[in-house]
């Protein structure tokens, strides 16, 4: 039977040569199908291959245009090769591509075929054309050969310790029936019995139990039977207080030993409310009380209430204050506790009336004038009035002049008490002449004469002289009256001769003004004129400045309404002149923004505008711009596997606006990895000092505690974790692959940089290196720094293929949003 089969395939394979190449494929192997022109005679340049073959059977794997070809090639089974010549001119020739099938696993038994049909064929003219193409395949897939396929056996002879035992088995194929016999080892294990107890365990000591071997050979082992552990009674609870710990403790009921002891904290007093038991007066404090509202507790707190203080009442006068002594007035406490206190009043001091003249003045004595208190009638005060110096005197002739001698008048001064005297000699009489005597006249300054003989004395009068008589002046008259400022005039008239006069100053009166009158108002800014008239003279006058009276504004009113960017007026009316205004500034109100409105959507690759209005005027807006919605990619899905020399391919798509995105998955190839997933690429910084895609991450040391962070590999995979953890002032970096099995480590290296100030890219292939799971000092190995970078750049191999592995996006919004935030971090 197997023999025809073969023959079968045989002749198949050689019918299908013929045609194309046949090849037998077993499940799982691939199948290279390479697609050339056969014939070109229409000079096609461009045209579509279809690759056709059963879903069922075939997987696609990869495809390839061929050398010199432009074009796309297919991504899945039963899909187009689109090729052209590279400059859509040459005819196509040659190799076209080529695409490598695989044989499902659960593929059928059979015979398939790999066909190619072509469409869309043009030549450089764009004429529709035809061509020929060569390439299909057919694909054997033999039936398996016949495998037998054991039964479980049966054991006919049991292994022991020492013996080897037998086991027959049986090919389950009812066509077959073959069977086959093996040797059992021996087990060179013992089976032991169940043992006894050969001592019991306690609370915590364990027992023992001796098992024996079942075979027979003596040998026994000995196992501990666990110690039973304590069997907890009944808890004993004592219940906190306020000041005590209370307690749940726990006894084993067999052992009575202490096997747990639960702390209940004391419950702290639960004051109550505070009450005043004590209370305050004007000068002591009072006291409230609270009491612990626990149950069965009492205790009581105090704190003081504040002493009252005295309330005092309005001051009322109990002394009345005199003249010349203070006079007490009291206020008494409110509160009721009798307590007083005074103050003095001040003393009134005299209220002195106008003086009196109680004693007149003589010529040689003061006298007295005398003010009485307003107060006090009892109180006087006095001023002397100084002596006239002016003798009133009475005149007595005390010897009579005749006219051979002179006679003597005595002045005595009428004023009692008053001696002053004083005399004047009376001339001698005149000669009184006799008949025959003639006489010439005296006069007030010129002496007379007479001649003859004297009538009483009988004298010889020979040129007697007649004495001059002196001016005899009346009480005068005031001939030129006095004014203010200049002193008048009095004129005396001789009795004894009316043209002999005498005069003397009268004093000027002096002004004696009224109390005057504004004959100039007082304005805001200017001085008036208060004028006074002489009551003597009113042509003369004097005046003094009135106070300006300044300005008394208003509360004002705004004139000019501020906006939101330039300040209003207020203006303010003096309400003396209203011509009279002053200003000033009212605040810009400044804009008062609203919620806004997006008014221009974002999309995922453009950032939209969101307008705010002012509420005070809508005129104003400003925009701000609404951050691009960025790409919602799904995940990304391999759609050419990459092999051990050929790179794969991945797409995915962007959920909101549809758009595929694709990238090469690369061969097994060497990868760096690095902290990323927190943190940003040097290359990614405003003034990059590096073209590096290796990553930092801010990380603080001064927070104790464990930080994660993903591990990157090729800036595509997350292949793991990162823990940072720092404690006691040291930091331990450490991490951990997803998959230790399918990645090979070749170098680690781990740093710490307390700053990137003054690094070159230099710098960065001479960094300090770090050894994971080692404790770091922050001091000694840091410097102290806890504002630090961690950078991670390990190198390792991949030794599988990327399929299943989650993929990390350095062009997702989440790791824009993050790299921006710390970009001002790092400012």
């Amino acid at each position: 039977m197997k023999k025809v089969l073969a023959v079968v395939l045989c002749l198949m394979l050689m019918c299908l040569a013929c045609t194309g190449f046949a090849v037998e494929k077993q499940p799982g192997e691939t199948v290279t199908v390479t697609i050339s022109v056969a014939g070109n005679g229409d000079g096609a340049v461009t045209t579509l291959v279809k690759v056709s073959g059963d879903a069922s059977v075939f997987e696609f794997v990869s495809a390839s245009l061929g050398a010199g070809m432009a074009g796309s090639a297919p991504k899945k089974l039963n899909a187009n090769f689109n090729v052209r010549s590279g400059d859509l001119e040459s005819p196509l020739e040659g190799t076209l591509g080529s695409i490598t099938l695989r044989v499902k696993a659960d593929a059928q038994p059979g015979t398939y075929s790999i066909t190619l049909s072509t469409s869309g064929t043009y030549d450089g003219e764009g004429n529709k054309v035809g061509i020929s193409v060569s390439g299909g395949a057919t694909v054997v897939v033999p039936a398996p050969a016949h495998t037998h396929t054991w039964d479980d056996g049966k054991v006919n002879t049991q292994p022991t310790c020492t013996e080897p035992g037998e086991s027959t088995f049986t090919c389950t194929d009812p066509e077959c029936g073959e069977t086959k016999t093996e040797t059992i080892e021996a087990t060179g294990e013992h089976i032991f019995d169940d043992g006894e107890r050969t001592k019991e365990p306690t609370c915590l000591e364990p027992g023992e139990l001796t098992r024996t071997c079942v075979y027979g050979c003596g040998t026994t082992k000995i196992e501990a039977i666990p110690a039973t552990g304590h069997t907890a009674g009944d808890p004993v609870v004592t219940a906190p207080t306020c000041d005590e710990d209370g307690s749940v403790i726990t006894y084993c009921s067999v052992c009575k030993e202490e096997i747990d002891n639960v702390v209940k904290p004391a419950l702290g007093h639960a004051w109550g409310e505070y009450v005043v038991t004590t209370e305050p007066t004007c000068e002591d404090e009072g006291v409230e009380t609270s009491t612990c509202g626990n149950e069965g507790c009492g205790e009581t707190q105090t704190r003081p209430v504040a002493a009252l203080g005295h309330a005092w009442g309005e001051y009322v006068v109990t002394t009345e204050p005199t003249c010349e002594d203070e006079g007490v007035e009291t206020s008494t406490c409110d509160n009721g506790c009798g307590e007083t206190q005074t103050r003095p009043v001040a003393a009134l001091g005299h209220a002195w009336g106008e003086y009196v003249v109680t004693t007149e003045p003589t010529c040689y004595a003061e006298g007295v004038e005398t003010s009485t208190c307003a107060n006090d009638a009892t109180h006087t005060q006095t001023k002397p009035i100084p002596a006239t110096g002016e003798h009133e005197y009475a005149e007595e002739i005390t010897e009579e002049a005749t006219c051979t001698k002179e006679g003597l008048k005595t002045f005595s001064c009428k004023n009692e008490g008053c001696t002053e005297k004083y005399t004047e000699v009376i001339p001698m009489l005149p000669h009184t002449a006799s008949e025959d005597t003639v006489i010439e006249p005296a006069t007030c300054e010129k002496p007379g004469k007479m001649y003859g003989t004297c009538a009483v004395c009988g004298a010889e009068l020979d040129a007697a002289e007649i004495p001059a008589l002196g001016h005899d002046y009346d009480e005068g008259v005031v001939t030129t009256a006095p004014t203010c400022e200049a002193e008048g005039v009095k004129t005396y008239t001789c009795k004894n001769d009316a043209t002999h006069t005498k005069t003397e100053a009268v004093a000027a009166l002096g002004h004696d003004y009224d109390e005057g009158a504004v004959t100039t108002a007082p304005t805001c800014e200017a001085e008036g004129v208060k004028t006074y008239t002489c009551k003597n003279d009113a042509t003369h006058t004097k005046t003094e400045a009135v106070a300006a009276l300044g300005h008394d504004y208003d509360e004002g009113a705004v004139t000019t309404a501020p906006t939101c960017e330039a300040e209003g007026v207020k203006t303010y009316t003096c309400k003396n002149d209203a011509a009279h205004t002053k200003t000033e500034a009212v605040a810009a109100l400044g804009h008062d923004w609203d919620e806004g409105v997006v008014t221009t959507d974002p999309t995922c690759d453009e950032a939209g505008v969101k307008t705010y209005t002012c509420k005070n005027d809508a005129s104003h807006t400003k925009t701000a711009v609404v951050n691009k919605l960025g790409h919602k990619w799904g995940n990304w899905e391999v759609t050419v596997e990459p092999t051990e020399d050929v790179d794969g391919e991945a797409e995915r798509t962007c959920e909101t606006c549809g758009k595929v995105e694709t990238k090469v998955v690369s061969a097994k190839i060497t990868y760096i990895m690095t902290t990323c997933s927190e943190g940003i690429r040097f290359r990614d910084l405003e003034n990059p000092l590096t073209d590096y895609w290796y990553m930092f991450t801010p990380i603080d040391l001064s927070v104790e505690g464990e930080q994660t962070f993903d591990l990157i590999a090729g800036n595509i995979h997350k292949i793991g974790t990162v823990t940072v953890v720092v404690k006691e002032g040291t930091v331990t970096v450490s991490y951990e692959l997803a998959n230790r099995s399918a990645i090979e480590v070749f170098e680690e290296f781990v740093t710490i940089l307390p700053s990137l100030e003054g690094m070159t890219e230099l710098d960065f292939d001479a960094l300090t290196a770090y050894e994971f799971d080692k404790a770091i000092s922050i001091q000694d190995q840091l410097g102290g720094d806890t504002k630090v970078l961690l950078l991670i750049r390990n190198l390792v191999r991949y030794t599988e293929g990327f399929g299943g592995m989650e993929m990390f996006d350095y062009d997702g919004q989440e790791y824009l949003t993050y790299a921006e935030e710390l970009k001002l971090l790092m400012d």
